[in-house]
């Protein structure tokens, strides 16, 4: 199954190590990935950093989804009901301290999280579920 694309986007204070924050997002999409990297100022005046990429290759995005543990992609899966929209998108959020760790996991809601959007491409007649199905099942 084809994919138009993921997006991943990370957040960083002033006060963190961005040198960590950039070796963890580097390794979570592929070091070939174009990693934008955007300073601005919080409501109070700090520093603030946003990272994001945008990955088109389903070479590269497969070997991202294959950095997740089996019962990752399982949580995934099971919630494809309430993150898929209309635009047959799939959003889901990664631990950001754990993705720091080396590892990938879905956060829990009081976590620093990671937010990731991918993109389905699919065709009239399609069912989304189905594919997406389909999709993540390959990586179990």
């Amino acid at each position: 199954m084809a994919v138009h694309y993921l997006t991943v986007r990370m957040n960083a204070s002033g006060l963190d190590d961005l040198s960590v924050i950039r070796d963890a997002m580097s390794w979570f999409v592929g070091h070939d990935s174009n990693i934008v990297e955007e300073k601005t100022t919080s409501y109070y005046g700090s520093s603030v950093y946003i990272f994001n990429t945008k990955i088109k290759k389903n070479k590269l995005i497969d070997e991202t989804f294959n950095k997740f543990e089996t019962q990752e992609i399982q949580k995934m899966i099971s919630m494809l009901d309430s993150r898929l929209d209309d635009e047959n998108s799939f959003h889901f959020r990664i631990s950001h301290n754990e993705l720091i760790d080396g590892k990938v996991k879905i956060a829990n809601a009081d976590s620093r999280t990671v937010k990731c959007k991918i993109k389905f491409e699919l065709y009239p007649g399609q069912d989304i579920y189905k594919k997406a199905a389909e999709f993540f099942n390959k990586f179990c």
